[in-house]
């Protein structure tokens, strides 16, 4: 029999069969990336759904064990703890860190607690219960800490103030200067530089 002719292009119509099948396989190769990135999107979504949902029980149930190491208290309570001495230096000092409020995935936050020693916290939590991400913790005493928590320990960076009018705003390290930092020992003296824990 022989090839016949296209009418409509005047190739072989085996030609033009070949033709169109690149033409399909070109347009799929298109095409598979474009679903791939598809599926992988809905299975992050997903994923993402599970882990939101697991994240709100955890949420819910460190909400009603928390209760056991102290309680709730509003904003304005929390506020009105700080000794007035803090809130002026506070004021004054400009944070010297370009370190975002919340560095940590999977933390939350949930109103300021009191707990039974006395200690007000308000700032992020992990799923295990521990102190992670940026906080504020104010002391019975009135003193101040702002800044960062790993797994419950003062770390990375932040600013403690305490009643005497006494500062250190700088690196740290499990609760202890370590990195640049300035100290200033009221009426005494001002250092500014590195420290080694």
């Amino acid at each position: 029999m022989g090839n016949a002719i296209c009418s409509s292009c005047s190739q072989p119509r085996e030609a033009g069969n070949i033709y169109l099948e690149k033409k399909k396989l070109n347009h799929l190769d298109e095409l598979i990336p474009k679903v791939s990135k598809i599926q992988n999107s809905y299975r992050n979504h997903q994923a993402y759904s599970v882990l939101k949902d697991k994240e709100k029980s955890c949420q819910q149930l460190f909400e009603t064990k928390i209760t056991q190491y102290g309680t709730f208290v509003s904003e304005t309570e929390m506020k009105a703890s700080i000794n007035p001495i803090i809130i002026e230096i506070d004021k004054q000092l400009t944070e010297t860190t370009n370190l975002p409020k919340n560095i940590y995935t999977h933390t939350f936050s949930i109103l300021p607690i009191k707990f039974k020693d006395g200690n007000i916290y308000s700032g992020n939590w992990n799923y295990n219960g521990k102190k992670e991400g940026f906080g504020i913790n104010i002391r019975p005493d009135g003193s101040l800490y702002k800044g960062y928590w790993e797994n419950d320990h003062i770390t990375r960076y932040g600013t403690y103030i305490d009643v005497q009018g006494n500062y250190y705003q700088g690196e740290l390290k499990d609760g202890v200067a370590c990195g640049s930092g300035v100290l200033y020992m009221k009426e005494k003296y001002k250092y500014t530089g590195k420290f080694d824990n």
